[in-house]
């Protein structure tokens, strides 16, 4: 619940000459954290709601996640997602998000030129953005009536890792000349199973270093580190916000009962004065 906003200024809704205060609620800013562990909110990252799988592996589908706008209140990982240690292999390979930055057609994707139209988006950036960001709903507060709400959500996918360890699929895609550069732990692993006359050969071969794709991409894109979440779109749906007219039937009500309030207050002085004066003059 937000009460007041930027420098204690009360929400409002207006109509033609009358405004009238306005209850806002906000979504939490633990919203898709990871504080209850059946739901699976917060995996991998605070900030995303797994839909339709909350742990793995799986081998059907692929992963796809629920939540706020460019991850508002999500952790500052999701903006980078540089840690790669889970495919067995080094750090750096991760995403960048761009948005543009002006209205019109921003032309081509140029976010190193000095006069570029893309801004890479980051926390603090979708911090300070969060207020433009975040789904609310306005209450007008006598009445409980929704004055007018914005719900704003979003949807990402991750192309599913491929680990050979846990998934027999894709122990296929090994290569014995670690072409690829991904899970060379399992693969030292399977060549250590093999037979000694097996080993053998392959070594003198040159074969024997095994490792795999890094995704579920498999032999297309091999260097594509699976598991990346990647933000895909994300929507908003208004409603028709209370028109003037109806702000000001409100206000116009509101000014009617209190001046019947102040009627019956009124009224209820004149009786007590009145009683008490005939009392008076009884004594």
């Amino acid at each position: 619940f937000e009460g007041v906003r930027d420098k204690f200024v009360r929400n409002k809704v207006c109509g033609t000459d009358t405004c009238i205060f306005s209850a806002r609620l906000i979504p939490a800013n633990t919203t898709f954290h990871a504080t209850n562990a059946t739901d699976g909110a917060g995996l991998p990252f605070n900030g995303l709601q797994p839909v339709g799988h909350v742990n793995g592996p799986s081998i059907n589908g692929r992963p796809e996640y629920l939540h706020q706008p460019l991850y508002v209140g999500g952790d500052e990982l999701l903006y980078t997602q540089q840690d790669n240690s889970y495919v067995g292999r080094a750090e750096g390979n991760g995403i960048k998000i761009y948005r543009p930055v002006t209205k019109s057609d921003p032309g081509a994707f140029n976010p190193d030129a000095t006069d570029s139209n893309y801004q890479l988006v980051d926390k603090t950036v979708v911090d300070s953005q969060s207020k433009a960001l975040l789904s609310h709903v306005d209450i007008e507060v006598a009445t409980g009536l929704g004055a007018r709400q914005r719900m704003r959500f979003g949807t990402s996918y991750s192309i599913w890792e491929c680990d050979p360890a846990t998934n027999d699929k894709c122990k296929l895609a090994m290569n014995s000349k670690a072409q690829y550069s991904c899970y060379s732990g399992t693969g030292s692993a399977a060549f250590n199973d093999l037979a000694a006359a097996d080993k053998s050969d392959l070594s003198t071969l040159g074969l024997d270093n095994f490792t795999y794709p890094c995704s579920a991409a498999n032999l297309l894109t091999p260097s594509v580190v699976g598991g990346k979440i990647l933000p895909q779109f994300w929507v908003e749906e208004s409603t028709i916000h209370a028109s003037k007219t109806e702000i000001d039937l409100l206000a116009a009500y509101a000014k009617s009962y209190n001046k019947s309030g102040n009627a019956f207050i009124l009224m209820v002085c004149y009786v007590f004065l009145g009683l008490f004066l005939g009392f008076s003059m009884l004594l």
